[in-house]
């Protein structure tokens, strides 16, 4: 499973809304800038953004173990 940075999902949620929630515009800005990374898929960033939109923030909580 990749691990996308903060960087990264910060721009996947800014660009998915700045594109009118376009999966396949997201992933061409996003192969754009970061070249060589795997894509995200179309569940990861539908979820990052409900996540940001319910939370305001795109960070994993932190587990208690």
């Amino acid at each position: 499973m990749v691990k996308y940075t903060t960087e990264q999902r910060i721009f996947l949620v800014e660009t998915y809304l700045l594109k009118k929630r376009s999966y396949d515009r997201t992933i061409r800005k996003f192969r754009l800038r970061f070249p060589g990374i795997t894509m995200p898929s179309r569940q990861y960033i539908t979820q990052l953004f409900t996540k940001w939109r319910e939370t305001g923030s795109i960070l994993n909580k932190k587990r208690n173990l």
